[in-house]
């Protein structure tokens, strides 16, 4: 990848990857310390450990912890019967991003994804509604843990949201502005590389 020109971005969208090679999760990890924003839709190599995977990588780096908002690696959590599904989620804070929903209100979002260590800085927007057992994820110094859906932090001078929503459809329906959501997020994201 190229981290010079990665820097100059006002924001970088990156979709679901399960797997992020050391080399790029450094270009994406300098960018936005530089300040470009980072949307990080999906898993992003975040989870290192999948109980329908047992050959799942397990290259998880500083870099990666960083551009998930993480203190380190997470658990790829599959809902069952079958991946896609939903599930109910609460939204826990409010935010700019999110006008119109307040906290406790319910909405329905993807069942799976990642249990992350958070950062004690990541603020938890939207929170699913299923508790993964700590034997089940085995994150250290982590009990019984909820799936973030909807994350916000910065690092560096970026900012970056973690999504593992999916469904975006009921949550940009639930909001007050549904036609700017995605502009909105975008100029969130890109404010501190525009100041």
């Amino acid at each position: 990848m190229d981290n010079e020109g990665l820097s100059t971005l006002d924001v970088l969208m990156v979709g679901n990857m399960f797997q992020v090679s050391p080399s790029a999760a450094r270009s994406i990890r300098l960018a936005v310390e530089s300040g470009t924003g980072l949307l990080n839709e999906g898993w992003s190599g975040a989870a290192t450990r999948c109980p329908t995977e047992p050959n799942w990588p397990t290259n998880f780096s500083d870099d990666l912890a960083a551009i998930t908002l993480s203190e380190g690696p997470g658990y790829s959590y599959h809902h069952g019967p079958r991946c896609g599904g939903s599930i109910l989620a609460r939204v826990r804070n409010e935010h700019c991003l999110l006008p119109g929903l307040r906290a406790g209100d319910r909405l329905y979002v993807s069942a799976c994804g990642p249990v992350l260590p958070l950062l004690p800085a990541a603020q938890v927007l939207i929170e699913k509604q299923i508790l993964i057992a700590r034997d089940l994820h085995q994150i250290p110094s982590r009990g019984d843990a909820r799936m973030p859906a909807f994350t916000v932090g910065s690092l560096g001078r970026g900012r970056v949201i973690l999504s593992s929503l999916g469904l975006l459809r009921e949550l940009v329906l639930r909001i007050d502005t549904p036609t700017t959501f995605m502009l909105d997020l975008l100029n969130w994201l890109a404010m501190p590389r525009r100041q």
